[in-house]
């Protein structure tokens, strides 16, 4: 994996202004940073539980039609919104609570054959997949593979594209969050 010498840009936002995926993760905004200050456990590992946790807890899944991707701030406000949102503000909270540029991102990819599909990925040595749609976080992590194929990773300080030409699709999303519950064995 490589970055990206142009940062790619995505047009959904209100007015069809043009953002930088990088915006999307915001740690260093006030909310996120008071949010991130009450999740702090003794071990890395429990902080990471407890941003996780917080977000499938806190942020109720709601399929958007019409895609109009939201900032951290916002998801938080309205308490409910789609796999993007989730994603955006579960890393932006792992950011804040200290988790390096290098460790931490939002994958863009698919779920089995589902296009359009957002979670977290931690890097601890292998990648992990932190699914922030459930409705609690399970008690283990698992790695990275099948059915999850990441396209593209990023965060507030890097975009890796993985597989060029990934466009996001809303194609059965209540479907393929009700399958990625079974997964884990949690309802959505």
């Amino acid at each position: 994996m490589e970055l990206l010498p142009e940062c790619p840009t995505c047009n959904l936002r209100p007015l069809g202004n043009r953002v930088y995926l990088q915006e999307f993760i915001t740690p260093h905004t006030y909310l996120i940073d008071r949010i991130a200050l009450a999740l702090q456990g003794p071990t890395k590992e429990e902080t990471i539980w407890n941003c996780w946790d917080w977000v499938c807890r806190n942020i109720k899944y709601k399929s958007d039609h019409g895609d109009v991707w939201m900032m951290p701030s916002e998801t938080i406000f309205l308490k409910a919104d789609d796999c993007e949102e989730h994603a955006f503000v579960l890393c932006s909270l792992l950011r804040a609570v200290g988790l390096d540029h290098n460790e931490v991102f939002v994958a863009l990819g698919t779920y089995e054959d589902y296009y359009g599909h957002a979670w977290v990925e931690w890097c601890n040595g292998q990648y992990y997949v932190l699914e922030a749609t459930l409705s609690r976080a399970p008690a283990g992590v698992p790695v990275q593979g099948y059915p999850y194929d990441p396209w593209i990773l990023f965060n507030d300080c890097n975009v890796r594209e993985l597989k060029p030409g990934f466009i996001p699709s809303r194609k059965n999303a209540r479907e393929k969050i009700g399958q990625i519950g079974e997964f884990y064995g949690i309802k959505v």
